[in-house]
């Protein structure tokens, strides 16, 4: 996890950057923010109101993630993360990611939608996708079949895992949110859920690419030369 403590500041900027569509979107809808009736919890308009954020969100996201994944795979081989790399790595590669987040968000929600668990399985099944896509330079399909394969016998601790990250990055991020409502507004809501997600986004994709790493590594041992051929 050291490449996300050394790079914090480069991977930050790279989110805020690619996710600024949300921002602007999120600013100019016209309900920005809804409360929640239960708890009064202050939540995304866009995201309740706008079901085609339910998709884009996960893309744009994914898209977020990629450059900061080649950034990790460059620090994994001991390389300065330069941040022209890692975007021209998010240029050669974004139709394939893109299409990836596409199918796991679909796996994942009718998963929740059918049984809940089939949503839970598929979510650890494919937690590597997007470092294989990227670490692998794979196809669509390669890339989830890839992570299905590497992921089998581990999904237990990945859930584990990933159940760990979602809550250590879920409750500040509410806590700033609120905040950000009560000083700021609506608008204040946005940038602060903007700028959380411009933080949590480099975490998770570290996450999944230190997961993917030790998961190759334990299976076939250390990928070296496919790591070294992404930035070919």
């Amino acid at each position: 996890m050291s490449a996300f403590g050394r790079n914090f500041a480069l991977f930050v900027l790279i989110s805020a950057v690619l996710t600024l569509p949300f921002l602007i979107a999120s600013l100019t809808a016209s309900d920005p923010v809804v409360i929640a009736p239960r708890t009064g919890v202050i939540q995304s308009g866009l995201i309740r109101h706008s079901r085609i954020w339910l998709f884009l969100l996960p893309i744009l996201q994914s898209l977020a993630q990629a450059p900061v994944i080649a950034g990790v795979f460059a620090h994994m081989r001991g390389r300065r993360v330069r941040a022209s790399e890692a975007l021209l790595i998010f240029v050669r590669r974004a139709g394939p990611i893109a299409a990836v987040s596409i199918l796991q968000t679909m796996a994942f929600t009718i998963g929740l939608a059918v049984l809940v668990v089939p949503g839970i399985i598929a979510w650890t099944m494919l937690y590597v996708a997007s470092p294989a896509c990227i670490g692998e330079q794979l196809g669509v399909i390669a890339s989830l079949n890839r992570s299905a394969a590497l992921t089998k016998g581990d999904r237990g601790r990945i859930l584990g895992l990933g159940l760990a990250v979602v809550l250590a990055i879920a409750i500040p991020g509410i806590i700033v949110q609120q905040l950000g409502f009560k000083f700021g507004g609506p608008a204040g809501f946005s940038i602060a859920e903007y700028l959380m997600q411009a933080v949590s986004m480099p975490f998770q994709a570290t996450v999944a690419t230190v997961v993917y790493r030790a998961l190759r590594t334990a299976k076939e041992g250390p990928p070296i030369q496919t790591l070294a051929e992404v930035f070919a």
